[in-house]
């Protein structure tokens, strides 16, 4: 018997999950809705798994927001993974190497289940199809949802979230802490440990997607406790300023996994948008009006001598401006005024993960690590500092996979990939790091554009 149909008001995702829960089948429910897919594994009528699981970075990244795991020993995992021919499972590698228990990847697996469904549950329209299968198909197995507590679970949240969507409208608005009428309030804030974390979360500039990624706590229960401090009054909402919001829309919360893949090396350049000529005038004004405030020599900046940093994030933050002038000095790659501050926005972008880098500061297409520099020189890079220093290098990583997945997308996967590794080769070769460490720049080169 064929299951597949169309999803509408009165044929419903929980009303088919009912059904095959009720005839304990085991297979496949693919639902697809405009360009979102996701694929729902059940066992005689429980669900055990999803695609969206299967993309190891997802999984990584809840586990590290929900500080189960470090970023760099997640780092270090997905790298392994990457170099094996066939590969473990992330979660196994991380339960074989003492980082994570079964219970606490059981656990977070069905928190990012349970996640999902809810957010299916909202669907009103799309398409479904129900392949059989048997048991084996299924693949191992660690986390079984029972389907008829999902559904009531989630008729109850659908409700609330009705009103809380009307004060809290999206990921991108903005919470901002409201300073106390007086000290007798904080008296009389009882919170439970869940709200105290969202609320040290809060900053007025993290915006509500990266408090509830931080948060560990899932989508609706983040919500629902920034609803709570909006109706007593201790934040308000706002929504981001133009420059809060990077201009490529497939960069915001863009999970890379998915977006590298279809940068073909192979493919053409694409056209770029607006006449050749105008583009190349762009470039030319810029540069002519560069020249005469002094900001760069009228002849293009050869280095002089070796330059020496004292860690890596230095070095890799002095790339970073680099690559970024000569990406804008290629008519196929800028766009314009708004591609200044592209640097800018996409750090500011890149902070809303990864919190602890924030010493790194940028202006226009510069970054700047004197902050940072002060720190480490202080108080070193071990110790204390260690975690800080890690996930500043990985946070740069991340903006640096952002400027290749732009350059890929304006300038074509084949000249994008040619210019970056040349780029870095360059780079690596007219520069020494005083403190390297077990800093490997070819691994980490081969993250951003392999």
């Amino acid at each position: 018997m064929e299951l597949e149909g169309k999803l509408n008001p009165t044929l419903s995702l929980p009303e088919i999950l009912q059904f095959l829960s009720m005839g304990k089948l085991t297979g496949t429910l693919t639902v697809q809705h405009r360009n979102y897919t996701v694929r729902l594994y059940l066992r005689r009528g429980k669900i055990v798994n999803s695609s969206s699981l299967g993309r190891p970075r997802k999984l990584g990244l809840m586990l590290v927001n929900q500080g189960l795991v470090s970023r760099q020993d997640m780092e270090d995992a997905l790298f392994y993974q990457r170099s094996l021919p066939n590969p473990p499972p992330l979660g196994q590698i991380l339960i074989d190497r003492g980082l994570l228990t079964r219970d606490q990847l059981r656990q977070a697996i069905r928190l990012q289940l349970e996640e999902e469904m809810w957010d299916l549950f909202s669907l009103q329209e799309g398409a479904f199809k129900f392949d059989y299968g048997d048991e084996d198909s299924v693949g191992d197995v660690l986390v079984e949802l029972d389907i008829e507590p999902l559904i009531i679970e989630g008729t109850r949240r659908l409700d609330e979230w009705i009103h809380i969507v009307k004060n809290i409208p999206g990921d991108t608005a903005i919470p901002v802490l409201r300073p106390l009428v007086s000290e007798d309030v904080r008296e009389e804030m009882h919170l439970s440990d869940s709200e105290w974390k969202v609320l040290s979360l809060i900053n007025g500039t993290a915006n509500v997607g990266a408090i509830t990624a931080r948060s560990g706590l899932g989508k609706f229960e983040t919500y629902r406790i920034l609803n709570s401090f909006l109706a007593a009054g201790y934040i308000t909402i706002r929504p981001p300023d133009e420059d809060d919001v990077v201009g490529d829309a497939y960069l915001v919360g863009a999970d890379l996994e998915s977006i590298v893949p279809r940068l073909d090396p192979d493919l053409d350049r694409p056209e770029p948008t607006g006449s050749t000529s105008a583009r190349i005038l762009a470039m030319f004004v810029r540069r002519k009006a560069a020249e005469e405030s002094g900001e760069v020599s009228p002849t293009r900046r050869e280095p002089a001598s070796i330059k020496e940093f004292p860690t890596p994030v230095e070095f890799v933050c002095e790339l970073v401006n680099e690559l970024m002038e000569t990406l804008c000095e290629q008519h196929e790659f800028y766009r314009g005024n708004r591609d200044d501050k592209l640097i800018e926005r996409l750090w500011r972008t890149v902070l809303m993960s990864f919190p602890k880098a924030d010493l790194i500061r940028a202006e226009g297409n510069r970054l700047n690590a004197s902050l940072f520099t002060s720190y480490a020189k202080v108080v070193g890079t071990k110790g204390p500092f260690e975690p800080i220093f890690n996930d500043t290098l990985e946070a740069l990583a991340r903006l640096l996979k952002l400027l290749f997945v732009t350059a890929a997308e304006r300038m074509g996967g084949r000249s994008a990939r040619k210019l970056f590794s040349e780029f870095c080769r360059d780079f690596r070769q007219r520069s020494t790091i005083r403190e390297s460490g077990d800093f490997y720049f070819q691994e980490y080169a081969e993250r951003i554009y392999a």
